[in-house]
């Protein structure tokens, strides 16, 4: 942690994003913490040879703007050639061309300004809201931040939207002024036009990894010990349903997605979502997703699409969220015997059972208790910091008929306390694990030794700090019986 030069302001962290650019956390005492991003600067002659050039690409040249390699090399010629002319020099300094051909690359391949922050990987969304703002993001550590990048007008906002529309095959119009829509390298984008916001056009995008979180990430960051994902584990191979649920930001799909690693890789998975975000490894995965329409001709919704994965003979059929009828397909296909994962916003697996059960969902009692385990995922603010926690792990064990009740028996909790982090962790109390023996024939005894197994497992992966690909590879191994010896961990 550094001061500034404005002794006021205090640089927390600072780290580069490309040759040209780097990311700065400033703590300002009278504006809190801040994002800003550092970018080389141009002379007014030099943004004239910007210029030039944009043109010159623009209107007279075929360049293939996906190539970037190919982009460079006919580009920097250019820049050169208007260099020269401009600033009336015979050799250009290669550090000015340099500048220029990161502000070409960044507006004509990239995405102008926002580009600094999609590909700053600690950003998880991009909230633009309207003209003169201050553009906030979603950072991992601290929230929502304000960041040093504003839009000073209609015209400069409106070219980044064009061109965010571009990428994503649709349109934003007075006519059509709310869309939704994935765009290159899986970022789902959210766009209010003007005509029903009054201070300029909004945009939220929102970033998922290429490579996803695997469940010793989440391990290692402290949302939940192992033993409470060697406990998912037992109940995802046993093809349980779960319902993660949690607020906004509190790490649902992130959890989802690490879960469902877990599911057998011979086992057959439709995913169905409105925007793709989840990304499985298993090889025998449907992905479905939403399709608008501009009248109901055409029109595919998310109960559509559970109808339509049942008919596939799935052993999961995995929703990303569930808000409306779709969750009752979902437990329809749940009380047939497929097993069930997907994500709901709630504040505690009482709220959620009542709301299920309440319109417009409206799903019977008798559906609902073919749900095996709720898991409560948080966001929590500890000082300065946001944490991601799973705070409760409770089994399902039956709903009252006359009041309507829900009866839940608590596997795993988490609380926070003056002396630290408090967390309770019951196994052997699990309903879930007594339903698998059950229908299965297997003894609870069996279920929690392989438990414990499971639990040294992740703890060894974790200690070896396996990667995402080497993670799922030694869980494939353990769904064909070649279970690791310790020396190999």
């Amino acid at each position: 942690m550094a001061v500034s030069e404005d002794t006021a302001r205090t640089v927390v962290t600072e780290y580069e994003l490309g040759p040209y650019t780097r990311a700065r956390l400033v703590f300002d005492p009278d504006r809190g913490m801040m994002y800003e991003v550092i970018e080389p600067e141009l002379t007014e002659k030099e943004w004239e040879v910007y210029r030039a050039v944009k043109d010159e690409i623009l209107y007279n040249l075929n360049i293939d703007l996906t190539d970037r390699e190919g982009f460079r090399e006919r580009v920097r010629p250019l820049i050169v050639k208007y260099y020269k002319k401009i600033m009336r020099t015979k050799k250009p300094p290669e550090e000015r061309v340099n500048y220029i051909l990161y502000y070409l690359e960044r507006d004509l391949i990239g995405f102008g300004k926002l580009d600094p922050l999609i590909r700053d990987p600690n950003i998880e969304d991009i909230h633009v809201s309207g003209v003169g703002k201050p553009v906030f993001v979603w950072y991992t550590k601290y929230d929502l931040l304000p960041t040093n990048v504003v839009f000073e007008d209609e015209s400069e906002l409106r070219r980044h939207l064009q061109k965010i529309m571009f990428v994503s095959g649709k349109q934003v119009s007075y006519t059509r002024p709310i869309v939704d829509a994935t765009m290159p390298g899986g970022l789902r984008v959210h766009i209010v036009h003007e005509a029903v916001s009054p201070t300029g056009a909004q945009v939220v995008i929102r970033k998922h990894r290429k490579v996803p979180l695997s469940v010793l990430d989440l391990i290692t960051s402290g949302m939940a010990p192992p033993e409470v994902f060697a406990y998912l584990w037992t109940l995802v191979e046993n093809k349980a349903s779960i319902l993660i649920i949690g607020e906004t930001a509190a790490g649902k799909t992130t959890l989802l997605n690490a879960i469902a690693s877990f599911i057998p890789y011979n086992m057959k998975i439709v995913v169905v979502e409105e925007v793709r975000e989840l990304n499985l490894p298993h090889p025998n995965v449907s992905y479905l997703v939403t399709k608008e329409a501009l009248d109901s001709v055409g029109k595919v919704t998310l109960f559509d699409l559970v109808k339509a994965a049942m008919r596939q003979r799935p052993d999961y059929i995995i929703v990303g969220e569930i808000r409306g009828e779709e969750a009752y397909a979902l437990f329809q296909a749940i009380s047939l015997g497929h097993g069930g994962l997907s994500t709901v916003h709630a504040d505690s697996p009482r709220s959620l059972v009542k709301r299920l059960m309440m319109k417009p969902l409206e799903i019977p009692p008798y559906m609902i208790r073919e749900l095996h385990t709720i898991v409560h995922a948080a966001k929590v603010r500890i000082g300065g910091l946001v944490n991601r926690y799973v705070v409760e792990v409770a089994d399902l064990i039956d709903i009252d008929d006359e009041r309507l009740e829900p009866e839940f028996t608590t596997v795993y909790s988490m609380r926070i306390t003056e002396e630290g982090v408090k967390r309770s962790y019951r196994p052997e109390a699990s309903h879930a694990l007594k339903r698998i023996s059950e229908q299965k024939g297997i003894p609870v005894e069996y279920l929690l030794n392989g438990i414990k197994k499971k639990t040294e497992f992740l703890k060894k992966a974790v200690a070896k700090g396996l990667s995402y690909e080497e993670f799922i590879r030694e869980i494939t191994r353990w769904w064909l019986g070649v279970t690791p010896s310790s020396t190999e961990l």
